[in-house]
């Protein structure tokens, strides 16, 4: 087919509220041209995508049925797969692009053909507490690949990935609820992936009750903690950190979880 962007953006949907208005204005102050993929994943509450998509290049996906976070994103990379996209840029129903990411991303991997993932710098702001901060997370591959030994060292919705790395590893999987993002960047670590984390702010991140890092913080963690065992290399002082980490964060009460958050960068 003949497509007038190499960029696929890809945006799982549940319910989206008012939220939705964010991320769609964000993607429509873009600077470069995409198609927009947007997988509802069976909402109740549906709303009027095709009004609140109009002007968008876009494909709508939407679900009979509830499948959940951990998959809701796979029949869109399977249609941006098969549409032959070169990148796809994730973002989650409700957090906002600043206007320069897509241009940015695009350009650092057109100039690094060996980097398979491009992130950045994050702004969180959490609507319960008014908390607003900034995560800067490590920025060169070594860094980025030492970091998840540990924990997360992207943001999933802050990533644009080639659709190499997908071809290479496969799609998300259920094996890990609410834990999917960090078992596909694990898988794609030992595919020997390149990761980089742009050192600016491209995503600006809303957590809210209804986010899953909130509801399901202690079941994400106890699936992450299957992860990294699952990948474990007990030789390597980082892995055992790693473990201890979130094994020890597991035993902070919810009610602290977003300073903590704050402190050590956690997700």
């Amino acid at each position: 087919m003949q497509k007038s962007s190499s960029i696929a953006v890809l945006m799982p949907s549940y319910n989206p509220g008012e939220g939705i208005h964010v991320t769609l204005d964000s993607l429509r102050a873009q600077s470069v041209p995409f198609k927009l993929f947007v997988v509802d994943d069976g909402s109740p509450a549906k709303p009027d995508y095709r009004h609140l998509l109009q002007g968008f290049d876009y494909h709508l996906i939407e679900l009979p049925n509830n499948v959940g976070v951990n998959e809701v994103r796979n029949p869109g990379l399977v249609q941006i797969l098969r549409e032959g996209f070169e990148y796809v840029a994730l973002i989650d129903c409700g957090d906002a692009m600043t206007p320069s990411r897509l241009m940015l991303q695009k350009k650092y991997l057109d100039e690094n053909p060996d980097i398979d993932i491009v992130g950045s710098w994050i702004e969180m702001n959490y609507e319960e507490t008014g908390r607003k901060f900034e995560i800067h997370w490590p920025t060169d591959s070594d860094g980025i690949t030492r970091g998840l030994w540990v924990n997360m060292s992207v943001t999933h919705p802050a990533l644009t990935l080639r659709r190499r790395v997908f071809e290479t590893i496969g799609l998300y999987t259920g094996s890990f609820e609410a834990a999917e993002d960090y078992d596909f960047l694990r898988r794609a670590m030992k595919a020997g992936c390149r990761f980089h984390n742009m050192s600016e702010k491209l995503l600006i991140k809303y957590e809210t009750k209804d986010s899953i890092s909130w509801r399901k913080r202690r079941v994400q963690l106890k699936s992450r903690l299957r992860i990294q065992w699952r990948y474990r290399n007990l030789t390597n002082p980082l892995c055992v950190a790693g473990l201890i980490k979130t094994a020890a964060i597991l035993m902070v009460p919810d009610r602290l979880a977003p300073s903590l958050k704050a402190v050590i960068g956690q997700r």
